[in-house]
């Protein structure tokens, strides 16, 4: 059975809003991951870095 036009707005749909979804959640993260660690040094900032570019790069 063929794909209808609607059919195939509502996977785009779909998948407009998982992606939405998906970074949502990843600025929650750093968000709260941010605010956890707002007064605390890191003993380590390599690894604070590699953290963040971890999350950017996504």
């Amino acid at each position: 059975m063929p794909e209808t036009s609607s059919s195939k707005d509502r996977i785009c749909s779909l998948t407009r809003w998982q992606v939405i979804g998906k970074l949502w959640l990843r600025d929650l993260e750093l968000t709260a991951w941010r605010v956890l660690h707002a007064d605390h040094t890191s003993a380590d900032p390599s690894r604070r870095e590699a953290f963040f570019d971890a999350w950017t790069s996504v």
